[in-house]
């Protein structure tokens, strides 16, 4: 059949493809313009088989489901070089697949009327893109397909059954669809597939790292499309360590199925205000691990942060400022829901004395939200 597919000039370009596997919920088309050296047959097999086991019941079960428009009970996934073309020359990455919306909205220009995945193809000799090969996007593709999955949950969830005039914010958008990634891959550790888990958690953690190497430039609010990797981290790690301390298992489909947006969507759903739930989160996000009592929403449940994020070169990306002894003063500026991190020594004779203001020494706008906490460590 023919698809419509976006491509690089934000029109649409017609491309035809051909069934190459079907299961129970889904639809795997090839385009027939797809390069040599592509995916094996079993490979498409063994792919749908992981969005049927382990990515649809995941994802379904912690969000919602998604629509039929089409009435074929089933999510295409097509696979075609036209999403190749829409990673511009130069880029150190590579778009490996989308959701489009408008597929679910049956009177728009360029619409399949079908809930639709596009993905990239192997392309080992870069014919129509970055050279991509076969087994980099074997890797890759799973968590792209949970990723995106939960996309069109949300869609279905949020504008087509709740009625909700917009999207929702990037950074809540993303990082529920993040959450989908790490969800699964929790589903396979529990069924012992250690090695599947890490394709699909492995990107979380490298990007909460991004952030976690200085938390002081980086919005959790992530404003500019399409957000960079340290704010994706950012969002994922506040949604991961806000599920970890839900109780009843409602959160992301509450939240997910909500005509809310952004900061009014999660305090909603927590029923606690903003400023307590970050400064509480930047609390956890350090203290995480470590051997000291701390009340309860200061650890970050269900993620071993500490263990998890060395692993990766060994050390904890988070390293707050060493500070003390004698007096000192910092000015430093700080985006919209970010922190800054210290640690500091008392002298060894005398108290201490600490005095946060705002701009020249002034009290702090109280619009800011500025907050403090302390934690003694020793």
């Amino acid at each position: 059949r023919e698809f419509n597919v976006l491509n690089p000039e934000n029109d649409f370009e017609k491309v035809t493809a051909t069934v190459r596997h079907i299961t129970d919920h889904a639809l795997i088309y090839m385009d027939v313009e797809a390069p040599s050296g592509g995916f094996a047959p079993l490979d498409l097999v063994r792919m749908a088989a992981e969005f049927e086991t382990a990515i649809h019941p995941t994802v379904t079960e912690a969000f919602g489901a998604e629509s039929d428009l089409d009435q074929n009970e089933r999510v295409i996934i097509l696979f075609t070089p036209a999403v190749n073309r829409l990673t511009p020359e130069g880029s150190e990455g590579y778009v490996g697949g989308f959701f489009f919306g408008i597929d679910l909205l049956a009177d728009r220009t360029g619409s399949n009327e079908g809930e639709i995945f596009y993905a990239v193809v192997p392309d080992p000799t870069g014919i129509f893109g970055p050279l991509l090969a076969r087994s980099t996007l074997l890797y890759s593709l799973p968590a792209i397909l949970a990723h995106e999955f939960e996309h069109m949950v949300h869609f279905n969830q949020r504008t087509l059954l709740v009625g909700a005039e917009g999207q929702d914010a990037l950074w809540l958008s993303e990082a529920l669809a993040q959450m989908a990634e790490d969800l699964v891959g929790r589903h396979l550790q529990e069924m012992g597939d250690l090695e599947n888990a890490q394709k699909f958690q492995l990107g979380n953690w490298r990007r909460a790292r991004r952030f976690l190497l200085e938390p002081k430039a980086v919005s959790v609010l992530a404003t500019l499309p399409p957000g960079t990797l340290a704010e994706r981290g950012a969002g994922w790690l506040l949604l991961a360590y806000l599920f970890g301390h839900e109780e009843g298992g409602s959160l992301l489909r509450e939240i997910t199925a909500s005509d809310l947006t952004g900061v009014a969507n999660l305090t909603q759903a927590m029923g606690r205000p903003w400023a307590e739930l970050v400064s509480d989160w930047f609390g956890a996000i350090y203290l995480d691990g470590l051997p000291i009592p701390v009340r309860n929403r200061l650890r970050v449940p269900g993620l071993n942060l500490r263990h998890s994020l060395s692993l990766i070169d060994g050390q904890f990306p988070l390293t707050p400022i060493q500070l003390g002894r004698f007096s000192f003063s910092r000015v430093i500026s700080l985006w919209s829901s970010a922190a800054d991190y210290y640690i500091i020594t008392a002298p060894t004779l005398g108290g201490l004395a600490m005095n946060l203001s705002g701009l020249e020494g002034r009290p702090p706008n109280p619009a800011s939200g500025l907050r403090l906490l302390v934690v003694r460590l020793e």
